[in-house]
């Protein structure tokens, strides 16, 4: 069962390694995209997973079972971190169960902002790292990561190499896009997401956000009408209370582009 798996991972988080061991399956690092920070002005740092062959760590929804990877800043005064921004994620099937995630590698973005002052030369940023790695069998891990940048009053320049890992990743970061209509209905066990693209599409997977809302090993169907897409969930056997707002992913192809993604918000009916 999914609750009962995720009580045994976190319990296993406490006495797992750091990431610099040669024999975990994912290593970690604490990047930016430039080389200085300068006061007032925000700017964007990635923790870098690289998984071995097999390996893959998990989206924020991580589907039937898994753990989303964490991250826990500690900055220096008067610095403020957001959110998690998450790249879409891959698909993950088994005959038991369906997961989302990445594998080869990933960069989670995180925009810090400085405050408008900064006395010192250079400021550490600190995080704590947790994921689960998961092949045959998933293993834990965990990492202290710092990062020191020099504060100067000019504009910074790029990092040669980070700055391309995190505009690779902000390029796989969903987007709101208004062109696209989409609506969903909630009925006795299932919720019928209906998504009308504003192009042909040669490709489309939907993903839901939340946890716990749907089902993915269930008969799940996507159908084509016209211009109109139906995607066909399950209610989750976890599901306690429906949500107001189905919050959601889609990934796309067309004959002109390639993989594309969107996010969605959208009230449930």
């Amino acid at each position: 069962m999914k609750q009962a798996i995720k009580i045994i991972i976190v319990c296993s988080f406490a006495v797992s390694g750091i990431s610099a061991r040669e024999n975990l399956p994912v290593k970690a690092e604490l990047i930016a995209e430039e080389t200085s920070i300068q006061p007032g002005r925000p700017f964007l740092v990635g923790i870098y997973l690289s998984m071995s062959d097999h390996y893959h760590t998990y989206w924020k929804n991580p589907g039937d079972s898994g753990l989303p990877s964490q991250i826990e800043w500690t900055l220096p005064a008067g610095f403020k971190a957001g959110p998690i921004q998450w790249p879409y994620p891959s698909r993950f099937e088994s005959e038991l169960e369906v997961t989302f995630g990445y594998n080869d590698q990933v960069v989670l973005l995180t925009r810090l902002i400085p405050p408008e002052s900064l006395p010192a030369s250079a400021v550490t940023l600190q995080t704590k790292v947790n994921w689960l790695a998961c092949s045959d069998a998933c293993i834990p891990g965990q990492a202290e990561l710092s990062l020191r940048l020099p504060v100067k009053s000019v504009h910074p320049k790029d990092h040669k190499q980070h700055a391309l890992l995190i505009r690779s990743a902000l390029k796989s970061l969903p987007r709101p896009d208004d062109k696209w209509i989409v609506t969903a209905l909630a009925e006795q066990n299932k919720i019928v997401v209906k998504l009308t693209p504003p192009e042909k599409l040669t490709d489309i997977k939907v993903f839901i956000e939340q946890e716990s809302v749907v089902s993915y090993t269930e008969n799940n169907r996507l159908e084509k009408q016209g211009d109109q897409y139906s995607k066909t969930f399950q209610k989750s056997p976890y599901l306690t209370e429906l949500p107001e707002q189905l919050k959601g992913v889609v990934i796309y192809e067309t004959e002109n582009t390639k993989k594309k993604a969107i996010k969605f918000k959208t009230v449930i009916n």
